[in-house]
């Protein structure tokens, strides 16, 4: 099954692309997903992990840290999986009503 997230085609299989470097903040991240993907980020996790969430106590200071050390990584690893959901109140998506959209996971490569 397709459905549209912005001007996405996507199923269950597809994935968002961020090419990172190591100097990569997690505000410069949030910036290119909304640049690219045109998502507001109000979560963002690596599986079970938090990595940022606009509420927590933390989040400001968060802003400013490195891709690298929010997501800890072996150096073999080149990249990791993220969910990010966007702010309700930002949802654009066309679909039917048996399907539950959220956008589909961003593959954050490290090193690109």
């Amino acid at each position: 099954m397709i459905f549209f997230f912005r001007k996405f085609d996507v199923n269950i299989w597809s994935s968002f692309e961020i090419k990172g470097n190591p100097d990569m903040t997690l505000e410069g991240f949030i910036k290119e997903v909304e640049r690219k993907y045109d998502i507001k980020p109000a979560l963002i996790s690596e599986g079970v992990k938090s990595v940022y969430a606009p509420w927590m106590p933390k989040a400001s200071s968060q802003l400013k840290r490195k891709m690298d050390e929010l997501l800890p990584h072996k150096p073999n690893i080149t990249y990791s999986d993220l969910v990010v959901l966007p702010d309700e109140n930002d949802m654009d998506v066309q679909l039917d009503s048996n399907v539950d959209a959220t956008p589909p996971p961003i593959r954050y490569y490290f090193n690109s």
